[in-house]
């Protein structure tokens, strides 16, 4: 079975497109402390705008 990873593009600050290819975490650790800098990550709105998720990291 091959696995297909998920891409997305971003524009940075020269204008250049960079592919970002998905890949996994290699500890709990990093994802955990990305999540907790980063709360936006995780938007509820996608899911539904009106009223978002809510998320509780430990």
């Amino acid at each position: 079975m091959i696995l297909i990873k998920d891409e997305i593009f971003l524009i940075n600050n020269e204008g250049d497109l960079v592919k970002k290819v998905e890949q996994e975490y290699s500890a709990e650790e990093i994802l955990q402390k990305l999540l907790s800098d980063y709360p936006n990550f995780i938007q509820g709105r996608q899911i539904d705008s009106e009223d978002p998720r809510r998320w509780l990291l430990g």
